[in-house]
């Protein structure tokens, strides 16, 4: 294990089980230092709560991505999984797929040159791009990216969220 970056290891750790478990500490550590930042009430909203909730109630799911192999004498190369897609499917069956990213902050709205598309299931020249977009998400999401591991967060610090998160949805409201 590489002490001064320890996701770099990843690539070294051939048993699957050790390398879960080293994913499973990066990902606690990353998201421990969230929940550490957001209780200071100086940092916290609504907005975070809301986040929890989701978690809680599996309306979200996020995972981390890791690279399956770094080649260290190419760091020009390094793997960096940045994809900015995703989908929403709604109770009325609905769907709303999106590729690429707004930046809101002013340089990238300005001067950054952001884009993004965004199809709905309610326009019929949408659907094709639509659907190629969820099985894209979806390839990656359910482990059939080449190139990364796509890992949930550790059933360990899903506890942590649901026993932060508020019980309803009226608790959000009075926040």
């Amino acid at each position: 294990i590489r002490d001064d970056n320890p996701r770099d290891s990843l690539s070294l750790i051939d048993d699957k089980e050790k390398r879960y478990e080293l994913i499973c500490s990066l990902q606690d550590n990353i998201l421990s230092e969230a929940m550490q930042f957001d209780s200071d009430l100086n940092n916290r909203d609504s907005m975070l709560l809301i986040l929890d909730w989701m978690i809680a109630k599996g309306d979200l799911e996020l995972k981390f991505a890791y690279p399956k192999k770094i080649d260290f004498f190419r760091k020009e190369t390094y793997p960096n999984y940045h994809k900015k897609m995703g989908y929403f499917k709604f109770s009325d069956g609905a769907s709303v797929a999106f590729k690429g990213s707004w930046n809101e902050t002013p340089s990238g709205a300005i001067t950054g040159l952001e884009d993004c598309d965004v199809y709905t299931s309610d326009r019929d020249n949408d659907k094709d791009r639509l659907e190629e977009t969820i099985n894209k998400v979806d390839n990656d999401w359910d482990g059939r990216n080449d190139r990364f591991d796509l890992v949930p967060i550790s059933d360990k610090f899903l506890e942590k969220i649901k026993k932060r998160a508020p019980e309803n949805y009226d608790c959000l409201l009075y926040t």
